[in-house]
């Protein structure tokens, strides 16, 4: 019985002597003064020892050295360190718990986030369509104007956006078309458009609230030129960045094969001395250019002398007819 106390004894004082190895520090006089603890108390090593200094301890000698040494490597051991591992371990601990907590923080106001979407309400849109209106080449004339009716809609707090068609026809005195145009206005917003439709150019007008917009059409101006002085805030933009084309005519067709228009090839065969042989070299893209669809060809053919001429030259269309030829020297 007594010889497994022993082997109990010593194996848990070598045990122990390991952990104050691991701590460092004044941690290894403690384990040295463990192991020698747990070696006296192993038979196989205390017999070695007797047996080296031919001399056999007494139990007395053995229980003290045993009971010294592990009271003074307890001692020694560095309680610190112990408690600042409990401690270093319990503030992980915390810490990965606020963490975490954070961590379901965010993904529950980012959840939430997501059921919030922005909605603004539908704006309420009034049309006007007051046809042809007069003018004398400065403004709009006559009872019914685009100013009269922006006049009268702008009452109507129904209205959100205001958007007036008209037609202004040409001054008797004037040689040009009639124009037709669009009046918008966005009470939300402040913006003020009035916009040339066949052009899309557009007469752009910023910070202009109800109350001066008011002011300037009750003053019975003719056009936009003097609004500035009831709205002082006033941003204009001439915008002509979107401007559309203005060619007359349908734009020309042209081959994905080889790039050619039909109707500049018929042109320029019926009007070749000798047509079968012409052969087309280059063509650039159809393009608008003012009221006209421009395009360039490049052929080679014989004139009437029978000699090989190369021609290069733009070719204007309207209404799919080649109005006019422009060489290129």
């Amino acid at each position: 019985m007594k010889t497994i106390i022993k082997w109990v004894a010593g194996i848990s004082f070598c045990m122990a002597s390991l952990s104050a190895f691991i701590t460092g520090g004044m941690g290894i006089f403690s384990g040295i003064l463990f192991i020698v603890s747990g070696l006296i108390c192993l038979p196989p090593f205390l017999g070695y020892v007797e047996a080296i200094f031919d001399s056999k301890l007494s139990s007395t000698v053995k229980y003290v050295i045993v009971i010294f040494c592990w009271l003074l490597g307890a001692l020694l051991f560095p309680k610190d360190k112990a408690e600042n591992g409990i401690i270093n371990n319990n503030n992980r601990d915390k810490a990965q718990q606020q963490k975490d907590s954070s961590k379901n923080t965010q993904l529950s106001t980012i959840e939430y986030n997501k059921q919030i979407v922005e909605e603004k309400p539908s704006l309420r849109i009034c049309k006007s369509d007051i046809g042809k209106v007069k003018t004398n080449g400065d403004g709009s004339i006559g009872v019914k104007t685009e100013l009269t009716e922006l006049l009268k809609l702008l009452r109507n707090k129904e209205c959100d956006v205001i958007e007036i068609i008209f037609i202004q026809a040409s001054p008797p005195d004037r040689n040009y078309e009639d124009m037709k145009l669009k009046l918008i206005y966005n009470k939300v917003s402040n913006r003020l458009q009035n916009i040339f439709t066949k052009t899309n150019v557009i007469e752009d007008y910023n910070n202009i609230n109800e109350a001066c917009l008011t002011d300037f059409l009750k003053s019975g101006k003719k056009n936009f030129n003097s609004l500035s002085d009831y709205c002082k805030d006033m941003k204009y933009d001439f915008n002509n960045r979107q401007m559309n084309q203005t060619a007359i005519g349908l734009k020309p067709e042209q081959s994905e094969i080889d790039a050619s228009v039909k109707i500049v090839k018929d042109f320029i065969k019926s009007n070749a001395k000798n047509a079968s042989s012409i052969k087309f070299l280059e063509w650039s893209k159809v393009s608008s250019f003012g009221e006209n669809w421009v395009v360039r060809c490049k052929y080679k053919g014989t004139n009437s002398f029978g000699a090989i001429i190369t021609e290069n030259s733009w070719y204007y269309i309207q209404d799919s007819k080649v109005v006019d030829i422009r060489a290129i020297q």
